[in-house]
């Protein structure tokens, strides 16, 4: 009776090969234990994961997908027009306060800017930045929009509407 026992517990031990720190790991990443066949198996899949997410984390924390949003982009464009005392309403566009923050610093670069002509420069180039960061969010809706139009496109057609 004893042995048939032990012959049991090794039969289930040979068909749940996995250590209890790898099934945890894999639960942690989001894989059922039960899919995978071995402990050898699993640490190959552990280790391709975490290298997809090291890369995942690293494209985020690139300059590439760290935008602002509109609104923070608005309020710097307000600050600045502010400071350089370009005429804005709250019901202006942030384009709209953009060129008019422009126009003000072309206009008479002396006059506009109460100190000095670092402060001209500073200005202009944080004009600069806020139209770049301005344009690139409109790329990024305009990606988003096309994208979304081509996906309903696809679905219209595999649809037959």
């Amino acid at each position: 009776m004893f042995i048939n026992s032990v012959g049991s517990y090794y039969g289930y031990v040979g068909s749940n090969c996995l250590s209890e720190e790898t099934r945890r790991r894999l639960i942690a990443l989001g894989i059922d234990p039960s899919t995978v066949s071995s402990e050898a198996q699993a640490k190959v899949l552990i280790e391709k994961l975490l290298q997809i997410y090291a890369v995942q984390k690293s494209k985020s924390s690139d300059g590439q997908n760290n935008i602002s949003s509109e609104a923070v982009i608005i309020s710097k464009a307000r600050e600045l027009a502010k400071q350089v005392g370009a005429s804005f309403s709250h019901s202006m566009s942030t384009e709209e306060i953009l060129k008019a923050i422009s126009t003000k610093i072309d206009s008479k670069p002396e006059n506009n800017i109460n100190s000095n002509k670092q402060d001209y420069s500073l200005c202009k180039e944080e004009l600069v930045q806020l139209q770049f960061e301005y344009s690139q969010l409109k790329q990024n809706e305009n990606a988003m929009f096309a994208s979304m139009y081509y996906s309903g496109n696809v679905n219209r057609m595999m649809l037959g509407i």
